[in-house]
């Protein structure tokens, strides 16, 4: 029965036991094998006792693989080992003498046969130098005109090559003499197919001329190169700041500094003192004198002051005395307008009083035209002559007053609340609307600067120096405004009603001179006149009933008795 290590073949490697006699021929051959290569290769302990041992050389690790239960680090076969960088120092070299040349430093990047004059010697000539022979080291000689005619020629041919290669990369072509290389057309022949729509049967093969077309030089480029848009800055830096704590009790005690107090005493006299050392200088014997300009400009510049107050105060009375004739000769021109308007009104009143009733007529159309048109031809013809203005101007000015009296009139009319509707009206409108109107008036007394609450008011001290008999409980009256104590004590409407009646019946009994036209005499109309004021005088009345202090025992009674026989003896 055969083996089945018949079939296989011999092993390469093989290990005999140790103390066993019996050797074969060929066990023999083979353990010689194994000794020669053993001796050939280091000796890697077997797995499970390489306690101590660790790989030092690529050989270590055979074929390569790394050894796990060795704990270091390991490089079979040099994988995963970092290549050193190659360092740019230079190798020192030293002559046959043993001196260090340094011309290697020189010499570092350029090519070999480049001549390099790193030595001192290289700045002396040629001819000067002591080991320098003619013979060995010869010079040589400067080319002659036909070498340097040859070199400028092949140097000009080959930048012309290289000129004419980029002019023509830039010519344009398919243009007439613009050096394009493709200038001839190209002919083609082919065979059109016949299952083609345009296929023509008369036609087999035709023949196609192929050229390139030309590109006009002027022509703007039909592609734009647009600008690429700005990109944003990139964002600053972040600055990393450590969180916001309280500061301690601690912290505030080590940053207190506390102060520097010296309690060095000059005792040896090392400094000196500062009354000292200007006792020493003699700054206080020195004599200071005052320029007398400064003098002169002070006086010069308080003088100029006192001209110019003077120039102005001057100037100011002229200004208010122009101020003062202008109003007087206004309101002389107005007080004439209106003299002459109550003349013609008292005329007209006249008029109408003295016209008979029964022959009272009324104008026809025609009458009250050709009136019309006579009267506007008399004010053409007024207008035309320089009086004419006068009048024109006389007539706007009593259109005015006549406005502003019945504006008043109708003002005075009014109720109390009526009245204080229309000053809060007039009050809230704007300044330039006042003027319009005529009713804005010019504030007499300028603003107070101080609130008088802050200055001392000696009204409560004085009350309690005041006697207690007198009969003084108010010292201010109840309402100070004019306009309250006007409304409180104004008539009333019927009164009013009554008060106008009269007026207008005064008016129609009165002449244009102010005299009654029932027959009465000058002197009866002026004394019945008078009595009348008079007694309206008496009768009106705009405040509260005032009274006065009663006389108990006599003594201002006495005292005008006394007064009236003084001044009576005299």
């Amino acid at each position: 029965m055969s083996s089945i290590s018949q079939f296989l073949p011999e092993p390469k490697c093989t290990f005999s036991k140790q103390g066993s006699q019996d050797k074969s021929p060929t066990t023999t051959e083979s353990s010689k094998a194994l000794v020669s290569q053993e001796a050939a290769t280091r000796t890697i302990p077997p797995y499970g006792e390489r306690a101590g041992w660790a790989p030092k050389i690529a050989e270590d690790f055979g074929d390569g693989g790394a050894y796990p239960e060795v704990h270091m680090l390991q490089y079979p076969l040099g994988m995963g080992r970092r290549r050193g960088k190659k360092g740019n120092a230079l190798a020192k070299q030293v002559d046959g003498e043993g001196n260090t040349s340094y011309d290697a430093l020189a010499r570092y990047g350029r090519r070999e046969n480049e001549t390099v004059h790193s030595q001192f010697k290289d700045l002396v000539p040629l001819r000067q130098r002591k080991d320098f022979d003619d013979s060995q080291d010869a010079i040589p000689e400067r080319p002659d005109a036909e070498a340097v005619r040859e070199a400028a020629e092949r140097t000009k041919l080959a930048l012309e090559k290289k000129l004419g290669g980029r002019m023509n990369a830039r010519s344009v072509k398919g243009v007439k003499g613009g050096g394009g290389a493709s200038e001839a057309p190209t002919y083609v022949r082919y065979t059109p197919n016949q299952q083609g729509p345009g296929y023509n049967s008369g036609a087999a093969q035709r023949i196609v001329r192929v050229s390139e077309m030309p590109v006009d030089p002027m022509e703007p480029p039909k592609i734009r190169l647009q600008k690429e848009a700005q990109r944003p800055a990139s964002p600053p830096a972040p600055v990393m700041h450590s969180p916001p704590r309280k500061v301690t009790a601690e912290e505030q005690r080590e940053w207190t500094i506390p102060p520097c107090v010296s309690n060095w005493k000059n005792i040896h006299g090392f400094t000196v003192s500062l009354d000292k050392r200007l006792a020493t200088d003699g700054r206080g014997m020195e004599e200071i004198s005052v320029n007398d300009n400064f003098a002169r400009l002070s006086e010069a510049l308080i003088s100029a002051e006192s001209q110019a107050r003077k120039e102005i105060s001057e100037r100011s009375q002229v200004q208010q005395t122009l101020a003062r004739k202008e109003k007087e000769a206004k309101e002389e021109r107005l007080r004439m307008l209106a003299q002459k308007a109550r003349e013609e009104r008292a005329a007209a009143a006249t008029m109408t009083q003295g016209a008979p009733e029964s022959g009272t007529r009324y104008m026809t159309a025609t009458e009250f035209f050709s009136s019309e048109t006579a009267s506007s031809h008399r004010s053409r013809r007024r207008s035309r002559s320089p009086e004419g203005e006068g009048v024109r101007e006389r007539d706007e000015q009593r259109k005015e007053r006549r406005k502003q009296h019945e504006r008043e009139l109708r003002l005075s009319r009014m109720g109390s609340d009526a009245k204080a509707k229309y000053l809060r009206k007039a009050e809230s409108r704007d300044i330039s609307e006042k003027i319009a109107l005529g009713i804005a008036k010019p504030s007499g007394a300028r603003e107070s600067m101080f609130d008088t609450r802050l200055f001392n008011q000696p009204s409560a001290s004085n009350a309690a120096l005041q006697n207690d008999e007198a009969y003084n409980l108010y010292d201010k009256p109840l309402f100070n405004s004019a306009g309250r104590s006007s409304t409180n004590y104004r008539p009333r409407a019927v009164e009013e009603e009554q008060g106008r009646a009269g007026e207008v019946e005064r008016m129609m009994e009165s002449d244009r001179f102010g005299a009654q036209l029932h027959g009465l005499g000058s002197s009866e109309r002026n004394d019945e006149n008078g009595s009348k004021h008079k007694q309206q005088q008496q009768t009106s009345r705009s405040g509260p009933v005032e009274f006065e202090k009663g006389d108990v025992f006599g003594i201002d009674a006495f005292a005008d008795t006394a007064r009236q026989s003084k001044n009576g003896r005299r």
